[in-house]
């Protein structure tokens, strides 16, 4: 589903998480109880671990995680932690660029705009990233498409701006942002 739902009391309640319908959500995102204290990682663990018997298999979870040294906690969980001190980076990339809190923002909500997609390529292995930079854009012309090429990800480490001779390897992510 498109939708944000913000559960503020009664974290403990089975209705709170079938009120909230969240089998029907792409991601829930799970924000902790308290931004600056490292024992609010404690009450994440446990809403995670809730809101995971209440989602399908295909449901992305994602925790802001508070103190990294409480990591240890999430290691058999679904979820993905993002930490905590982002907010403050997106604060700063504001700060230098107007409009890349809104952009992110906007590619991370499922709810407007155009969203990623990642795959693992098979038929390009070998080619390089200028090479499907131009077959996209030759693409998307003549099909009408509305996608862009947004990062390659190398064992396990992402590129938002690869060089244009980075070669496509087996195993390599590719993200692309489109429209469904």
């Amino acid at each position: 589903a498109e939708m944000i739902i913000r559960i503020y009391y009664a974290i403990l309640d089975k209705n709170t998480y079938l009120r909230a319908n969240l089998k029907e959500n792409k991601a829930v995102i799970v924000f902790p109880i308290e931004k600056n204290v490292s024992d609010s990682d404690g009450a994440t663990k446990t809403i995670v671990e809730l809101v995971e018997l209440f989602v399908s298999e295909n449901t992305r979870i994602i925790h802001v995680l508070v103190d990294s040294n409480n990591a240890w906690m999430f290691k058999k969980s679904r979820s993905h932690a993002i930490d905590a001190d982002l907010e403050i980076l997106a604060v700063v990339q504001e700060s230098q660029d107007e409009h890349s809190s809104t952009i992110v923002e906007q590619l991370l909500l499922n709810t407007e705009g155009a969203n990623p997609q990642t795959f693992y390529p098979q038929k390009i292995i070998g080619w390089t990233w200028g090479q499907l930079q131009q077959k996209t854009t030759e693409l998307s012309l003549a099909q009408n498409l509305r996608c862009n090429l947004l990062a390659i990800v190398k064992q396990s480490i992402p590129d938002s701006c690869p060089r244009q001779n980075t070669i496509i390897e087996k195993g390599d992510a590719l993200s692309f942002i489109a429209y469904e």
